[in-house]
């Protein structure tokens, strides 16, 4: 297929599993490694699948606005396709979530025929394997869009997810901020838990992935569907974009050093301070607090600026985004 071209022929039928999960737990990795597995194809972060669905399911949309929406949507254009949907698919008539489907299939094949060696051969299925780790957060309409999907909710210790996005330009700036963010994106996940049901849901934690993989994927893979081999234990085949430098381990094979890895990163008083916010939870998800039920004490002057970082902390994140989206569309268009 050449640049710019449309496919001609229907896509292949496609069945998602949705990895998901608070950021800076490991969704890309499993990702990469389900990926793996014969017969399915990792694509980056989508975001666009319950996006356009609440447009079909609310306002109502066309099936060119429908078609439009997908391709100026900036996680499909890092997707880097090339191709472009069948023109027949955009007329003025009413968008509905089948077009959604067929819509969405084409994406994830065209994304695989652009990837040297993504692609499975053709049996008529193709299981996407998405790591947004909103896909929990997004069940109830990612559902209304798939009924048949799989959901696997990754956890990983939360001072580990501090450890992990303070250094980052975006995300929480202070580690207390990182505590009360980590609790609301697992709240969010365990209510999509609870409203798709054990029998669509599997959860993981990102330390025994790391320390037996072999074991977490084999029954990940069961519940799921798929055939994973050697391939995926090493890592998977999931090549990150240009513009995620955030990743350097995925890909390569788990190594379990990394799950205690936060103990040197963060400082003693920057542990007390997440688990005087988030220890509860950390106990009862089988995590052991280190500071056992001791509280950091703080001046007036720091709680004071806490409150104002946790107020300040969205407009700060929204900033960051914005000139992180800034940066990758000047990569991208520098090549």
């Amino acid at each position: 297929m050449t640049d710019g071209t449309q496919a001609d022929a229907e896509p292949t039928v496609i069945r998602p599993v949705f990895v998901g999960g608070c950021d800076r737990s490991g969704t890309t990795m499993l990702g990469s490694m389900l990926g793996a597995a014969r017969g399915a194809v990792c694509t980056p972060e989508s975001h666009f699948p319950a996006e356009l669905a609440r447009c079909v399911l609310g306002p109502g949309i066309s099936r060119r606005e429908l078609v439009d929406g997908l391709l100026a949507h900036p996680r499909f254009a890092w997707w880097e396709v090339t191709e472009r949907p069948p023109e027949a698919w955009r007329d003025d008539e009413p968008a509905s979530l089948d077009d959604l489907r067929r819509l969405a299939a084409w994406a994830v094949t065209a994304y695989a025929r652009c990837q040297e060696g993504a692609l499975p051969p053709s049996t008529g299925e193709m299981v996407w394997v998405d790591h947004s780790p909103h896909n929990l957060r997004d069940a109830k309409v990612l559902l209304a869009l798939y009924p048949e999907a799989r959901f696997i909710h990754i956890v990983r210790d939360g001072r580990a997810v501090a450890a992990s996005i303070l250094p980052l330009d975006w995300g929480p700036n202070t580690v207390r901020t990182a505590a009360w963010w980590w609790m609301g994106e697992l709240a969010h996940a365990f209510a999509g838990e609870t409203y798709a049901g054990a029998e669509r849901v599997r959860r993981v934690r990102y330390e025994d992935l790391l320390r037996d993989p072999e074991t977490e994927l084999d029954s990940l893979c069961r519940f799921a569907g798929l055939e994973c081999g050697r391939e995926a234990v090493e890592g998977g085949r999931f090549r990150v974009p240009k513009y995620e430098t955030c990743h350097p381990l995925v890909g390569t094979p788990p190594d379990p050093s990394r799950a205690e890895a936060w103990r040197e990163t963060l400082t003693p008083r920057q542990i007390g301070l997440f688990e005087g916010v988030a220890g509860d939870l950390l106990d009862l998800l089988g995590y052991a607090p280190m500071c056992a039920g001791e509280r950091v004490r703080r001046t007036l002057a720091k709680r004071v600026a806490e409150v104002v970082a946790r107020v300040a902390d969205p407009a700060v994140g929204e900033f960051r985004a914005r000139v992180n989206a800034r940066r990758a569309a000047k990569r991208l268009r520098a090549g």
